[in-house]
């Protein structure tokens, strides 16, 4: 009885000892984490009563979950579906402490490799709209990130069109933070030379008539070669007032562009530029049309 006073104090531990107990020894705690399951399923279903009201007991039982699910792949195997599924349908009306903590636990998830990568992609899209701007730099962060290490580690082609389709299609969207993350997230590729093949060229010159402005003149800096301007316009948290300053700047930038900037800058090959360059053209056209109307 005595020596079982001293198990039942072991047992009986705050979260992050625990977690690393269970990080040590997942066989020894496989009772423990089946308890702690348990735990947050209850938790979700109150939570999901009021996902508006903050709730920090219900966040630490997410994060400690994350942090042990690689331990356990088979029992934790449905918690990025749970977590996605909530976040999918209680995004716009969730507290911005929650809704950033199941994201962090998600990347965290991703980070280990416990999913692929296409999986959260349609929501994190999907949290763009959100008015949330610390969350919308975090996703797309995350994003990039993760697409630079997954292109580089692996060069599955059926994985590769299909996210290059997916970005596409967001770059299409009417939602403007959509379309701009979707642009950034293909310059963003580009620049660090994950994706310079001519699919993704032609993919992103059709982006230089896309109606909004800071898409269109973000790529029209890409095939410049100015390395300075266009990404930092399309993140910018700021209103739309200030789009016709965009086109005329990217007009004046095109216009007076330096050959030595040009000769710089790492170039598709010539039937790629000839093409866009003549997409550019008439989006040039658009975008200062548009302005002729406003003025």
């Amino acid at each position: 009885m005595e020596d079982a006073e001293p198990e039942k104090q072991e047992r009986a531990l705050s979260l992050p000892s625990l977690q690393n107990l269970m990080k040590r020894d997942p066989e020894a705690y496989s009772l423990e984490f089946d308890q702690q399951w348990s735990h947050f399923t209850s938790m979700m279903e109150l939570w999901k009563l009021k996902p508006q009201k903050p709730h920090s007991a219900f966040s630490e039982q997410v994060m400690f979950l994350a942090h042990v699910a690689p331990s356990f792949p088979a029992k934790a195997a449905a918690l990025p579906g749970v977590l996605i599924d909530s976040l999918g349908e209680h995004a716009e009306v969730m507290h911005p402490q929650m809704r950033q903590t199941l994201v962090q636990a998600l990347v965290l998830l991703r980070n280990r490799n416990q999913f692929p990568c296409m999986r959260t992609l349609p929501v994190y899209f999907k949290l763009f709209r959100v008015q949330d701007k610390s969350l919308r730099h975090m996703i797309f962060a995350h994003i990039v990130k993760d697409m630079v290490a997954s292109c580089k580690q692996s060069r599955n082609q059926k994985t590769s069109s299909e996210l290059r389709d997916f970005f596409y299609g967001q770059l299409k969207e009417s939602d403007v933070e959509v379309a701009r993350r979707a642009c950034a997230v293909f310059i963003s590729l580009y620049r660090q030379n994950v994706w310079r093949d001519t699919v993704v060229v032609n993919l992103m010159s059709s982006g230089l008539l896309h109606p909004d402005v800071k898409c269109a003149a973000a790529l029209a800096h890409l095939f410049l070669g100015n390395r300075t301007k266009g990404l930092e316009g399309i993140l910018e948290e700021s209103d739309d007032e200030d789009e016709a300053d965009v086109a005329e700047a990217a007009v004046r930038g095109i216009v007076g562009a330096k050959k030595t900037g040009n000769r710089a800058a790492p170039r598709p090959d010539s039937g790629l530029m000839f093409m866009s360059g003549c997409k550019c053209f008439l989006s040039l056209r658009r975008a200062t049309a548009g302005m002729v109307r406003v003025s």
